[in-house]
């Protein structure tokens, strides 16, 4: 049956079966006690996206296809082929995850470019023939997408935009993916930013309503992860 959400979206049953993944392997996962996020705040909800992902073929393959119908329907008039750039490290699997997976159902098709993907440094090379922070040179015949897999106050993304423009990439006109919000401002702050499309597969309210309703997570932490996300807005 479909659900019903705090955004007033709807969770279908696919949409449904990525969630139950995400919370069974821990990608969204609940702590005893609160950590430091790299936002600085502190907080018992934590998106990891490391290897609850890689180590599950089913999940990876889910989030493809969550990626890969995200970015088909924000296609926006002039877009070029898209190519995802995984933003290190946790931004990475899912754009490789995207590519595959849309390969796989749009690649027989003749009528469609597929989706393809590049990966962004964390460290610069000093070394070899590819000396920038993205692994491939910024092109006008591509659409490019920064992919990272969760965003609180947004600054890793600014962090991955001044890298970008250095290595000739017009960040603040490319389309932004991120995988989840937290819902504590990042979003809205890359908007002031003059980021012109930031386009994000899920937020952190209707994830834990699902969780709640699917009784993953026990009802009292609707309310506890909505006190948080009041609490500590950027």
């Amino acid at each position: 049956m479909p659900m019903d959400l705090p955004s007033g979206l709807t969770f279908n049953e696919d949409d449904l079966a990525l969630v139950r993944m995400l919370g069974q392997y821990g990608y969204v996962t609940r702590l005893p006690e609160p950590v430091k996020l790299k936002s600085g705040i502190m907080s018992r909800i934590y998106v990891l996206g490391r290897q609850d992902m890689t180590d599950h073929p089913d999940l990876v393959w889910a989030i493809g296809q969550r990626i890969s119908r995200v970015v088909r329907q924000n296609t926006q008039p002039g877009d070029k082929r898209h190519c995802l750039i995984g933003v290190p490290y946790a931004g990475i699997a899912p754009a490789v995850a995207g590519s595959l997976v849309d390969h796989a159902l749009h690649g027989n098709d003749p009528s469609t470019e597929t989706i393809c993907f590049r990966i962004m440094r964390h460290d610069k090379k000093d070394h070899g023939v590819h000396g920038g922070w993205v692994d491939g040179k910024y092109t006008p015949d591509m659409t490019f997408w920064p992919v990272d897999n969760v965003i609180t106050d947004g600054g890793s993304k600014f962090v991955a935009a001044a890298r970008m423009e250095e290595d000739g990439y017009p960040s603040h006109e490319l389309p932004s993916l991120i995988f989840i919000d937290r819902q504590q401002g990042g979003v809205r702050r890359l908007h002031e930013a003059g980021f012109k499309r930031v386009v994000t597969a899920f937020n952190l309210l209707d994830l834990t309503h699902a969780y709640v309703q699917l009784g993953i997570w026990p009802a009292d932490m609707a309310d506890s992860v909505a006190e948080e996300i009041a609490a500590h807005q950027f």
